[in-house]
C-alpha cells in the first residue's frame, strides 16, 4: 500500500514538473520568436563593441532590446558602434562561427554571452572546457579586450522546479567553474553570475527577474546583470577611453 502511494506520488510530481518545463519551453519558444538582437551603428563612432552568444546577448525575455545588457551598454555609450550576432539557442560552439561572421576586422572589445544552453543540455565538461578556450583564443584575435558572461543559477528558474532544480544548480556550478578558469587562463574578464543560494533577489522575486516562460530574464533580471559587468569589468572604460 505505502509503496503504491509513494509511486503514485512520483507519477504525479513528474507529471506536474512536465507541464511547467513544457510551459516555459512553449512560452520560451515564444518569447525568442519576438525577440531581436540590440546592435547601433552611430555616425562617426568612436569605438566598436562585438556581442556573441546566445538569448542572453540576444536579451530574449526583455519587452525592449534596450534593456538587455547591450541595450544597456548601447545607452552609457552612445558613441559606440555595437554589432549583436548573438542567436537564441546556441551552443558556446556555436560562438565561433559568430566571431568568424563578424563583419569588422577588429574590434575593441568583445562581450562573450553564453552557456546556458550548455548548462540545460548537458554538453560535457570537457568539451565544454575546451569549446570556451577555443573562443577566448579566437575572441583575442578580433579585440585586445574580452568580458565573458556564463550563466546565473538555473535552479532559481521557476521553470525548473523540484526536484530538478538542484540538479540544474549543480550544472550550473559546474559550468561557472569551467568558464572562470578558461577566463583566468586567457586573461578575460569573467562576470560570475552564480549566486547559489543567495542568489540576489531572483529566487525572492522571480516575477520581477524572469520573463513569461520562467527561464529567460526580464529587463529588470538583465539590469541586474548590467550592474555586475560594470562592476566586475572594466568593459564600458575601455571603450568611454577608445
Amino acid at each position: 500500500m505505502l509503496a503504491s502511494l509513494l509511486g503514485a506520488a512520483v507519477l504525479a510530481l513528474a507529471a506536474y514538473d512536465g507541464v511547467v518545463i513544457g510551459r516555459a519551453l512553449y512560452v520560451g519558444g515564444q518569447l525568442a520568436r519576438e525577440s531581436s538582437p540590440y546592435s547601433q551603428q552611430p555616425p562617426n563612432a568612436t569605438g566598436a563593441l562585438l556581442v556573441v552568444g546566445d538569448s542572453t546577448g540576444v536579451g530574449t525575455g526583455a519587452e525592449d532590446p534596450a534593456d538587455s545588457v547591450a541595450g544597456r551598454l548601447g545607452q552609457a555609450l552612445p558613441n559606440t558602434r555595437i554589432d549583436n550576432l548573438a542567436v537564441n539557442g546556441a551552443l558556446t560552439e556555436d560562438v565561433l562561427g559568430q566571431l568568424r561572421d563578424a563583419p569588422l576586422p577588429r574590434y575593441d572589445a568583445i562581450l562573450v554571452q553564453v552557456g546556458g544552453n550548455d548548462a540545460l543540455r548537458f554538453t560535457p565538461l570537457d568539451r565544454l572546457a575546451a569549446d570556451i578556450a577555443a573562443v577566448l583564443n579566437r575572441a583575442g584575435e578580433r579585440a585586445p579586450y574580452t568580458a565573458l558572461m556564463s550563466t546565473g543559477d538555473l535552479g532559481a528558474a521557476p521553470a525548473l522546479p523540484w526536484p530538478v532544480a538542484p540538479v540544474y544548480s549543480a550544472r550550473s556550478r559546474a559550468v561557472r567553474d569551467r568558464f572562470l578558469a578558461a577566463a583566468r587562463e586567457h586573461g578575460a574578464d569573467y562576470v560570475d553570475l552564480f549566486t547559489g543560494a543567495s542568489d540576489n533577489g531572483f529566487r525572492q522575486a522571480p516575477d520581477r527577474y524572469y520573463a513569461r516562460d520562467g527561464l529567460h530574464l526580464s529587463g529588470a533580471g538583465y539590469g541586474s546583470w548590467y550592474d555586475r559587468l560594470t562592476a566586475a569589468t572594466a568593459l564600458p572604460e575601455r571603450l568611454q577611453t577608445r
